[in-house]
């Protein structure tokens, strides 16, 4: 009887993870993720000649494979191209920040800007990194990207930028600017490394050893499975499906979205806001990833992450697949993502995250509110 049982349990399970996981037909252009407002919800795709613009609100838009298209408030996009080896599009106003993870080799994404000052700036990202277009500059956090302006042509790269204005130079940028977009950015780049680490290890269980977007319910998104081992700019490991088992993990808070805010207390210091949940997440063991904390600038995120580093490697002793919990920085009160019930977070909790406090925006706490729209879902 208790080998019947095991059985049937067995069954199940495979059908399981048959059932969380479709295939995503591959083309660019596919709205995951929404908060706020936007001109159309996920599961949309943008088609070739389309725009699409958010308004009080933000969106992550799916490129290639591996590739992240994420908008900030009031900005809007027109797909010219939705290539798999050349993606091609316009962003007609506001800011984005394009994080590149799978590009591979003779394939790029081609921006061309023509806000409101008609600049006609062409930007190529042909490096795996992170980068941001916004009003009239271009700016690279990590990789290299080609700005082209009135026949003028220069390279960035890590930690440098330029404005649209003729002769077109390179700067320094600055690495303390506050950005809610970047950190917005951090957050779903977890929460996409979490789902595709789960949808690779429900693949392998179930044998098909998928590649590609795949969309899985669990995490209402669709997760990128690749051929290979990738690490994203922030930390965050994506492993194909043979690797996953073995893939070094962490135990902490997994956010699907969030923004600064200072609420319940407007007098209150400023923090991180997002529905969140305790999920094992792959990361790259060289360059960890900062845990239960968003970072609002570039060099906190810097700062942390060294940290974290040390941290790692002492509470791992570097082995790969070894599942460490993460440190919890300035502990505050959450909210559970599932029940919605209150926790007092003194450690890494199953029913929240937490993170620090800052009132210049420059880290925070997560405290629960509102969530979003996924491509799985017709909200």
């Amino acid at each position: 009887m208790k080998i019947i049982t095991a059985m049937l349990a067995l069954i199940a399970a495979v059908n399981g993870a048959l059932a969380q996981t479709q295939t995503l037909s591959a083309r660019p252009g596919l709205v995951n993720y929404v908060e706020g407002e936007a001109s159309a919800k996920p599961p949309a795709f943008i088609n070739a000649g389309e725009t699409f613009s958010t308004g009080n609100g933000k969106a992550e838009i799916l490129l290639m494979p591996g590739v992240f298209l994420r908008l900030g408030d009031n900005s809007e996009i027109r797909m010219v191209t939705p290539s798999l080896v050349d993606t091609h599009l316009e962003l007609l106003q506001g800011e984005a920040i394009i994080e590149a993870v799978g590009i591979i080799r003779g394939s790029q994404v081609s921006v061309a800007d023509n806000g409101a000052a008609a600049s006609g700036a062409a930007i190529t990202i042909a490096a795996n990194g992170l980068y941001r277009i916004r009003g009239q500059s271009a700016a690279v956090y990590s990789g290299n990207m080609e700005v082209t302006l009135g026949g003028q042509a220069i390279k960035l790269g890590k930690g440098r930028q330029t404005q649209f204005v003729q002769p077109i130079r390179s700067e320094k940028m600055d690495m303390d600017e506050g950005d809610e977009l970047y950190a917005w950015s951090s957050v779903r780049s977890q929460y996409e490394a979490a789902a595709s680490y789960q949808a690779a290890r429900a693949s392998a269980f179930s044998g098909q050893n998928q590649t590609g977007w795949l969309f899985y319910d669990v995490f209402d998104t669709w997760a990128w499975l690749p051929q290979r081992t990738f690490f994203s700019p922030f930390g965050w490991g994506f492993y194909p499906s043979g690797l996953a088992g073995s893939a070094p993990v962490v135990v902490c808070t997994v956010l699907r979205g969030g923004h600064w805010g200072n609420r319940p207390r407007p007098i209150g210091p400023v923090r991180w806001y997002g529905l969140g949940t305790t999920r094992e997440v792959p990361i790259d063991p060289k360059h960890p990833p900062v845990l239960n904390f968003v970072a609002g600038t570039p060099r906190v995120q810097q700062q942390m992450r060294s940290g974290e580093q040390v941290s790692f490697v002492s509470r791992s002793g570097g082995r790969q697949g070894a599942a460490v919990h993460g440190l919890v920085h300035n502990p505050v009160r959450v909210t559970s993502a599932s029940s919605g019930s209150h926790a007092s977070s003194g450690g890494v909790s199953h029913s929240g995250g937490s993170g620090g406090s800052s009132s210049s925006g420059h880290g925070g706490g997560v405290i629960g509110g509102g969530g979003g729209s996924h491509a799985g879902s017709h909200k």
